[in-house]
């Protein structure tokens, strides 16, 4: 399978791509323009005082340089020098860079000449930092400058400090005036509202792009952060209009290329007239380009080329290139040529690529790389940390695996199917600890967010409540309120699990479904810009289209970087990786058809492992974030295990045999991954986390018996499988009902990795309770929802609470349109009476029995809890924090309220409480019967008394009936007590706490 490497370059450190002044060590290396410090101290002058700027205000103490631009270009920053024997005053100051047209160009007469300068074209303010004789002081505006060509000048001037600035001559003697760059002179302000030009050059440079595209032949290699320069030994790379010839890279840090440099073969005659095409593109997996060009450049190639010499591409602006792999390309359409390759695989992180009829392929002999260079800006990669000593860490994250959906029945409680077969996954189970109270997001995007960032949506390093939008209610439910905008990534600024876990000490992989990135702020939120060293097919997408790659291992949907592990099947392939791991399913059936994506993304950790155990980072423990695509729609399984089930007779609950073949298939790639631990002896080093990112989607499957499904705030929608398994250190075969939320991963990830973060955590780390259940108790604070929008006929908007009292789970949930009416007869959406709804989800696993209706008798029995819940609602929505920032549905305009701290009370007549309604007794027999007011399904104590005051109990757990019910009880007291007294008690429903 095709290798993914991990590998380094050597770059230059480069300016800041925004506004700023910096101290540097020398000037840029890829200037615009610049009149370098080459005499280094042999002809250097400060000039006395006509070159220094001092703390007064006067114009007399500007200076600048003016220069000519031969093209129109978008300058960005501007460096200068500080005397190597400057004095400089111990006071803080500014510094302001300022950019004029200039009127004409100076003259050569030392110093008399009249410059005409027009109005600043930019004035940038900026505080000086702490400064030394040498330093070369860079202001980068705020906004590059666009300039056309002509003359132009740029000056400094200073408040409140003192120091001198460097200029470039020959000769030590001032004798010698004129200066070194030619193409300006030194220009300062006279005092009187002229400048001057002073013949001295300062030392100086401008960085920027030239706005022009041109296609170039430079005389000579330019400086770049990206090369493979004409030092080598070469020979020829062919090209034609029938072929091509391509190179892959990997840039480590963010770039903004402005031009690309290639050589021509240094002994071979070609047909040098006609156009030259360059094209950029991101690699895939195997090094190979995937996707649309990012960038494309053609021009006519230049007179007066030979064979050696350089053609630059110059863009015609900065081509922003995040961290990744990629390929450049070169065709014609009319020229033939030879290209320079080395004779060896000098650039350690690419090789030479050739595309002819049968496609992109790495160049035969292997082992070559075209001689060209990148050059621009660079932003140089922050240091790897430390490896970290935590174990590797794996999290699979299916998509859409229901509660019931695993054979297993130890994360549900018993309620696993009889007709999936999912053995893999079973086995981490028997081999690990499952947890059986597993909530996450009610569907897939807010999931995912919720898990990388460690906070609710209501938080602002969240913001994603619902997948897309939150405006997705039914037309023909008219909807009472209006929903609110939300995200769809998780903010780039934000600091995520992922980035923690890498400056923790890991290397970090993301394979599959990602579908927090690549919306909001586009290219910024994707995986290999948001901590990942890795990404294997993870962007935008939400589903995979389909789940087969075409006849070319194409596949639709997801990023094309999983498209290299897209070849269809062979014999090779379902012989020796899919036939050991089969399950009485005939895998060389699939010999010479498309691939599927589920063995795809199986194929893409394994080999990522692969590089990760042989690579220069073996030593840093991985993390791998593989988010499988199954069991998400179209539901398209794999044909050999199509075939498995339809052969199969359906079970009690489950009878859908491609959703059952679609899940084995998952269970199929979990259980590759699983034996490639055990073989490579890395099972006891890695902590293995599986659970799906939302319930199952019905239809395709059933979640009975719990209630609802995707999507919906019932806990169908909610709930989902949960397991963790590290042998050795988390106990085997273990089940606890601790409630976890997706939040908790990223605290517990980072107690495993030892990691740390400035930001605010909505979870609790279950690390130290997965590690001893019994003897390290969790009592989790409880776990909150807030949804102010809707969703089909699934989920309408609302606050919802989740929490443990007295040993019982309960649900609170307070609906803001509770008649939000989508016309369904399933369970999903019922029209209320009133907006609260609280349910013993211990007892009333299906959420049938609403406890707090308005009713008399559950107010008596709940009401305390409904407020207990409700207030613990109120104060969640209500906190006051800057990063607390939930957004509410809208009612006419104005924000809906968020629910009051407590739930409503109930206050009934006398004549509808329920009492004795009629009684006997009898004291030869010691027994009285009783008739009392009841309703049906509660239970009630009979209790007597001599006084009023004092009680006794005389039978308990008498179940009530509608309307009245009548008992007998004994009485031992008829026997001496002169008067007696009777009352009922209501105690409690079959469905509330013991």
């Amino acid at each position: 399978m095709p290798p993914h490497r991990l590998l380094l370059v050597v770059l230059t450190a480069a300016i800041p791509l925004y506004g700023g002044i910096t101290v540097e060590t020398s000037l840029p290396t890829n200037p615009l323009i610049s009149n370098p410090d080459a005499l280094d101290g042999a002809g250097n002058d400060d000039g006395s005082s006509r070159f220094a700027f001092t703390s007064t205000t006067s114009d007399y103490f500007t200076k600048g340089e003016s220069f000519t631009l031969a093209e129109s270009a978008d300058l960005s920053a501007i460096t200068i020098r500080v005397d190597e024997n400057a004095n400089i005053n111990d006071g803080v100051g500014d510094i302001t860079l300022r950019v004029y047209n200039l009127s004409g160009v100076p003259d050569d007469t030392q110093g008399t000449g009249q410059v005409a300068i027009g109005a600043a074209l930019v004035s940038q303010t900026e505080t000086l930092p702490a400064i030394a004789a040498g330093d070369y002081l860079t202001v980068t505006l705020d906004t590059p400058l666009n300039l056309t060509a002509g003359s132009y000048a740029f000056a400094f001037s200073t408040t409140n400090v003192d120091f001198s600035i460097d200029i470039n001559r020959p000769g030590a003697t001032n004798a010698t005036r004129n200066g070194t760059y030619p193409g300006g002179e030194i220009v300062r302000a006279n005092g009187a509202g002229t400048w001057q030009d002073r013949n001295f050059d300062l030392v100086f440079a401008i960085s920027g792009t030239g706005a022009n595209f041109t296609l170039g032949n430079p005389s000579s290699w330019p400086a770049a952060f990206l090369e493979n320069g004409p030092q080598a030994t070469v020979d020829s790379a062919a090209q034609s209009p029938s072929v091509r010839a391509g190179q892959s890279f990997t840039i480590v840090g963010e770039a903004a290329v402005d031009s690309v440099v290639i050589q021509l073969d240094d002994d071979a005659s070609a047909n040098l007239d006609g156009s030259l095409t360059l094209e950029i593109f991101e690699a895939d997996g195997g090094g190979l380009p995937a996707g649309s060009a990012l960038a494309s450049l053609t021009g006519e190639l230049p007179g007066g080329l030979t064979t050696g010499s350089f053609v630059e591409f110059d863009f015609p602006g900065l081509v922003t290139l995040p961290r990744n792999d990629y390929v450049l390309t070169l065709k014609t359409s009319d020229a033939d040529l030879l290209l320079n390759s080395t004779s060896g695989n000098l650039l350690a992180d690419g090789t030479l690529l050739e595309n002819s009829a049968g496609g992109w392929a790495t160049s035969a002999p292997a082992g070559r790389d075209l001689v060209f260079g990148l050059t621009g800006k660079l932003t140089p990669p922050v240091t790897r940390p430390p490896a970290s000593s935590g174990p590797n860490i794996l999290v699979i994250l299916a998509d859409d695996l229901g509660w019931t959906d695993l054979s297993t029945g130890k994360t549900s409680l018993d309620n696993g199917s009889d007709f999936h077969q999912t053995p893999h996954i079973d086995r981490l189970a028997n081999e690990g600890l499952s947890f059986t109270y597993a909530f996450v997001q009610q569907n897939c995007a807010p999931t995912r967010a919720a898990l990388l960032s460690g906070q609710y949506a209501a938080r602002s390093g969240n913001g994603v409540y619902n997948v897309t939008s939150l405006k997705r209610g039914t037309n023909s439910a008219n909807p009472a309120l209006t929903p609110p905008a939300q995200r769809e990534d998780v903010p780039s600024a934000h600091y995520n699990m992922a980035e923690m876990l890498w400056d923790a000490g890991y290397v970090t992989c993301h394979v599959g479904k990602y579908h927090v990135g690549g919306k909001d702020e586009g290219a910024a939120t994707l995986p290999q810009n948001q901590g990942f060293d890795h990404n294997f097919g993870g962007d935008q997408s939400g589903a995979p289209g389909s789940f087969f790659a075409n006849s070319s291992g194409i596949f639709q949907s997801p990023s094309d970087t999983i498209d290299a592990f897209g070849a269809p099947y062979d014999s090779a392939y379902t012989t020796n990786i899919l036939a050991p791991i089969a399950n009485n399913n005939t895998p060389s059936t699939l010999d010479a058809t498309n691939k599927h994506l589920t063995d795809a993304e199986a194929d893409a950790v394994l080999s990522f492992l692969d590089d990760h155990q042989d690579g220069p980072l073996s030593d840093y423990p991985f993390y791998i974030q593989y988010h499988a695509y199954a069991v998400h729609t179209p539901i398209q399984p794999r044909p050999d295990l199509q075939a498995k089930y339809n052969g199969l007779a359906p079970g009690t609950r489950h009878d859908n045999d491609n959703y059952a073949a679609l899940l084995e298939g998952l269970d199929q790639s979990v259980g590759r991954i699983l034996n490639y631990l055990d073989t490579n002896n890395l099972t006891n080093d890695t902590l293995v986390l599986f659970l799906s990112d939302n319930g199952g989607h019905e239809g395709p499957t059933d979640n009975i018996p719990l209630r609802s499904r995707k999507g919906s705030l019932y806990n169908g929608g909610l709930r989902v499988p949960m397991i963790v398994r590290q042998p050795g250190t988390v106990p085997s075969d273990q089940i606890t009902d601790s409630l976890v939320h997706a939040v908790d991963l990223f605290p517990t990830l980072m107690q495993i990795a030892d990691g740390s973060t400035s930001e605010i955590l909505d979870g609790t780390s279950w690390y130290d309770h997965a590690l001893d259940p019994a003897g390290s108790p969790r009592d989790r604070k409880p776990i909150f929802y807030h949804f102010p929008g809707y969703l089909d006929n699934r989920a309408r908007p609302c606050s919802v609470v989740i929490k443990d009292i007295d040993g019982t789970r309960f649900k609170l949930i307070y609906n803001y349109d509770y008649t939000y009416d989508p016309n369904t007869n399933d369970d999903a959406i019922r029209v209320l009476s009133q907006p609260w709804e609280l349910y013993n989800i211990t007892d009333d696993i299906s959420e049938s029995q609403n406890l707090i209706t308005g009713n008399y008798w559950d107010w008596l029995l709940y009401g305390t809890i409904a407020d207990n819940l409700a207030s613990d609602l109120a104060a969640w929505l209500n906190q006051s924090d800057p990063t607390w920032n939930p957004v509410q549905a809208l009612d006419n305009g104005s924000p809906v309220p968020f629910p009051p701290a407590d739930a409503p009370d109930v206050t009934v007549p006398l004549n509808q409480t329920f009492r004795i309604t009629d009684h006997t007794a009898n004291r030869d027999t010691l027994q009285t019967t009783l008739q009392f007011t009841s309703a049906a399904g509660y239970l009630y104590d009979i209790e007597g008394s001599d006084n009023l005051v004092n009680w006794t109990p005389l039978a308990t757990g008498i179940a009530g009936q509608a309307g009245s019910t009548s008992e007998v009880v004994n009485d031992p007291n008829l026997a001496t007590s002169t008067e007696r007294f009777y009352r009922a008690v209501l105690t409690a429903s079959p469905l509330s706490p013991p």
